[in-house]
This record gives C-alpha cells, structure tokens and sequence, in this order.
C-alpha cells in the first residue's frame, strides 16, 4: 500500500480470507493435539492390556458359600516398595453382623478390604469365608458377593437402566426395576423426561449427593452379595441424608455381613462389633450397649 503495488481492495480482500482461515487451521490444530493425546493414552491402556494379572483363579475352584463367617487368620500384606501395612490381622466376623471399622487415613482399611475381594493375596495368613480359604473359591463368584459402595460413585454417559446395571451387565429389565424401586428411586425416575431409559450426564452432574448413593444401593442390591462395605460412603453428604442412607442400607440389607469404614462416629453407630486399624494391627473395641 505504501509503496503503491498493492490496491486497497487486494488488501481487504486478503485480510479477508486470513480471517477465514484462521478457524479451520486452529480446528486442524486441535485436532493434532487431540490425536497426540489419544495416542499416549491408548499407549497406557495397552500397556495395561498387556500385564498378566497377579491374581488368578485356582484350578479347580471352589463355590462361594451361601453364607459364613468371615475370619482374617495371622494376615500380613504389604505393598511392593513400602513397609508392611498389615500385621497379623486376627479377626471373627460371624455372618449377618452389621461392623463398624475405623482407623486413620492410609492405616490400611481399604486395602483389607482389598484381601477380601482378592485384588491382592496376603503374604501370609489366610483370609477365610464360611471356612474355606478365599484363594480356593471361583474368583468372579467372590468379587459378586463382595459388594463395595464407596465415596467416589461411578456413574458414565448412559441411561439411568444401564447405571443401574453396572455390576451386573445381564440383569434383566425387571430385575433393574425392582432393585430401583427398594432403592426408594422411583422419585428420581419420574422426574426424568424417559424414567429408567434417561440419559445421565458424564459422572452424574445434574443428581444430588443422596440420588448417587440411592444407585449405589441398587446396583449392590443387584449383585445380591452375602458382604456389604461401605467405604467412607456417606462423607460426602449432610447427616441427614447420611441417616436415610444408613437406615435403607440396614433395611435392605438386614441379615448380611456389613462392613462400614468411615472416619465419622455417626456413621458407625449401632455396630454390631468394632475394630480400629492402628499401626498395622486391627484392635477389637468394646461396643457400647444402650440400657
């Protein structure tokens, strides 16, 4: 323009198609960088895929018992690379029994949780169900039985139905309605434009704190187990709905082992028994009875 060569019409034309493609070049940008991502990220899964598993099946398993006492016998464990986490863990839990444990941040109480479901194997020691070794019984029988409703609830993109069915991909669709409606959901499932067949946002956004833990009730009432954790379930939610929590849990559950970790005493309440996990070693308390 300055020196005369170019036409004031050439310049606003070329400012013009710059403008038009600074859009699609920044699209192909992000598209780059979301490729790199994916990339990596399906590197980890595969990875993941790749690892043989630490814990397997026995050769000719065991079936889980209808129901038994649950005995932690002599059971040490710890993680590769740190000390031990659990020392000599010696603990009776007859069948039916509602169980408070508590202890502090990392002591170790989800990890014996994590024995119970054989994610892990003890080092030493056995953790027994109705007398028979854990190591002995069909693997994908156990982790059915053993259900864990924990703080962090997992809820993806899908119909409420299919949320409800997680831990049990085959339920039918009686069944899912049935474990809704003893889950006291059924408020929940006429708000919703389609009831059970209503998409749910990533993670759940748009429920409260109470209508998660009402699915998270559901789907451990689908998998029908003979042994309920709640791990640290209700520390996201107000007392009061913590109370309606515990009290539907009891209901429904009334008549099987429940193990309740929390670091709140209300939550602990009207245990049946009481242990503490404390530097590695789980200590019976005594369970105070009202007159």
């Amino acid at each position: 323009m300055v020196q005369g060569t170019w036409q004031l019409g050439a310049l606003i034309a070329f400012s013009t198609y710059l403008g038009m493609a600074v859009g699609p070049v920044q699209s192909l940008l992000g598209l780059y960088v979301a490729i790199q991502r994916m990339t990596v990220s399906l590197g980890r899964v595969m990875e993941l895929r790749g690892e043989e598993p630490g814990i397997s099946n026995p050769e000719a398993p065991l079936p889980v018992p209808e129901q038994g006492e649950l005995h932690f016998h002599a059971v040490h464990f710890c993680h590769p690379g740190r000390g031990s986490t659990l020392q000599g863990i010696e603990a009776r839990i007859p069948y039916g029994r509602k169980v408070a444990l508590s202890g502090t941040s990392g002591a170790g109480k989800s990890t014996l949780i994590d024995l119970l479901q054989r994610h892990h194997d003890p080092q030493s020691g056995q953790v027994l169900l109705g007398g028979v070794d854990l190591r002995q019984l069909d693997l994908a029988q156990l982790r059915r039985r053993v259900a864990v409703v924990s703080q962090d609830i997992v809820l993806f993109r899908g119909s409420l139905a299919d949320n409800l069915a997680y831990s049990v991909p085959d339920a039918s669709r009686e069944a899912v309605a049935e474990v809704a409606r003893l889950a006291q959901l059924q408020g929940l499932i006429e708000s919703l434009p389609e009831g059970l067949d209503s998409p749910l946002g990533e993670r759940g956004q748009q429920l409260s704190g109470g209508q998660k833990q009402r699915i998270a009730i559901a789907r451990a009432l689908l998998q029908d187990p003979m042994i309920l954790v709640l791990d640290e379930a209700t520390s996201a939610v107000d007392e009061a709905t913590e109370r309606e929590v515990i009290e539907a849990i009891d209901h429904l559950f009334a008549g099987r082992t429940r193990i309740l970790i929390s670091h709140r005493p209300s939550t602990l309440a009207d245990a049946e028994l009481r242990f503490e996990l404390r530097d590695g070693v789980l200590h019976a308390l005594e369970v105070a009875h009202e007159a």
